[in-house]
């Protein structure tokens, strides 16, 4: 299913997933994106090496061989994905080549969640594509920073602002990270090894921990156990410990806004 506006933009793109008919034979449909269709495939455990020159590129690799996974058995033509536009990069990649792996048996979709997303943070977006040479359609897959499709219609008081609200979520907050990787022999590494102190303007390390003396401050000792697959030494594991640390250190507030889209009144762009 596609939902374009007047203007031929594409609005919406995936595939109903239920469908309900009243006593008027009027049908309502649920429908699901094309995000979803990540969910289709399971990812066997693997291990996989990525030449890259920047944490760029590092990314992108490693979301490309994902995305081949998902398409070896994905059924229909018409849902093939291709990688689009990457703009999250891994935090101070040193320019060689990238080993990554999972143990677990897990959607495409939650291996982007959890090995990509929540360690580097940023959004999906999905994307119609035509080839063309072959005319085959396809679906780009974004992984960007920052979403960059934004509406520019302004939201004014006692014009066309409906509701504000604003939600406060501390659930997932964590003062502490005790990270733990895997060495190159399968053994449990931790940065124990690792020299306590300042690692940052607002990271220390004690032991086999990282904190922030700051939150520690504001919201007490709250810890949590991160595995990191990828990191095979004390150094690695303490970046990728630290990047992953500064997405969740910090309780998050969303606002939402309702309002009426203008340009369908009169006298309204």
């Amino acid at each position: 299913i596609k939902v374009v506006d007047e203007r031929g933009n594409l609005r919406f793109l995936g595939r109903p997933i239920s469908d309900s008919i009243d006593f008027y034979n009027i049908h309502t449909f649920v429908c699901e994106g094309a995000l979803a269709y990540l969910n289709d495939v399971i990812i066997r455990p693997f291990s996989a090496i990525v030449s890259a020159a920047n944490g760029l590129e590092a990314i992108k690799g490693e979301l490309t061989k994902i995305v081949q996974f998902y398409n070896d058995y994905a059924a229909p033509s018409n849902r093939k994905i291709r990688v689009g536009d990457v703009t999250v990069a891994k935090p101070r990649h040193t320019g060689a080549a990238w080993s990554f792996w999972s143990k677990e048996y897990m959607t495409a979709m939650e291996y982007i969640q959890t090995k990509l997303i929540n360690k580097y943070g940023g959004t999906l977006q999905a994307r119609s594509g035509v080839d063309s040479e072959t005319g085959e359609k396809f679906i780009y897959l974004d992984y960007l920073a920052d979403i960059t499709d934004t509406g520019t219609q302004g939201i004014t008081f006692a014009q066309n602002l409906i509701d504000i609200v604003t939600n406060t979520n501390g659930t997932s907050i964590c003062t502490a990270v005790i990270p733990i990787g895997k060495d190159e022999a399968g053994n449990t590494l931790t940065i124990d090894s690792i020299a306590d102190g300042a690692k940052s303007e607002t990271i220390s390390k004690t032991g086999d921990y990282i904190y922030s003396p700051d939150a520690v401050s504001r919201y007490g000792h709250i810890s949590q156990v991160v595995n990191f697959d990828d990191a095979t030494d004390a150094d690695t594991l303490l970046e990728a410990a630290m990047d992953y640390f500064n997405l969740v250190r910090t309780i998050h507030s969303k606002t939402t806004f309702t309002a009426v889209d203008l340009h369908y009144a009169t006298g309204f762009d």
